[in-house]
């Protein structure tokens, strides 16, 4: 039946010729060509290894992506103590990558001891520090989150 349909196709769109070099009988319709296509199944297995083969390594190079690793707890002191104190701290969010922080006092932050830390694309606007880490910092965001919401005196 799809081969019925393959011919009814080309011979709607009578763009279809055979090869001047094949020996097929009735090569000059041009579409008894597929004749050939359809009794040779072994174009139709390369087809299916070569899709296969090109799943199998987009899986594994999917999977094989490192995860950033997450910041230890001394860098996350590390920050806080160089962003001036968690007293200094109004507020943090992080957007993907990027992290905000912003600060009570500028003048308080140490922006170069941060820099070492490994931060990239620092920048500031007012009284908020935005910068990115190599590395998952989730937790010190959520740490000083959690330090500002339980240490603010109502």
């Amino acid at each position: 039946m799809p081969r019925h349909l393959f011919y009814v196709l080309l011979r709607f769109l009578d763009d279809f010729e055979a090869p001047d070099d094949a020996n097929v009988p009735g090569a000059e319709d041009g579409v008894s060509f597929l004749d050939i296509l359809v009794k040779n199944f072994w174009w139709a297995a390369l087809i299916i290894v070569v899709v296969t083969v090109g799943v199998i390594w987009l899986v594994y190079f999917r999977k094989s992506r490192k995860k950033p690793q997450p910041m230890s707890e001394e860098s996350i002191v590390y920050v806080i103590d160089h962003l001036g104190g968690i007293e200094n701290l109004k507020g943090a969010s992080q957007d993907g990558a990027r992290l905000a922080f912003t600060l009570k006092n500028l003048k308080r932050a140490d922006l170069d001891a941060i820099k070492d830390l490994g931060a990239m694309g620092i920048f500031v606007a007012g009284n908020t520090i935005k910068l990115m880490f190599p590395f998952d910092a989730s937790a010190l965001i959520d740490r000083i989150q959690a330090d500002i919401a339980g240490g603010a005196p109502s």
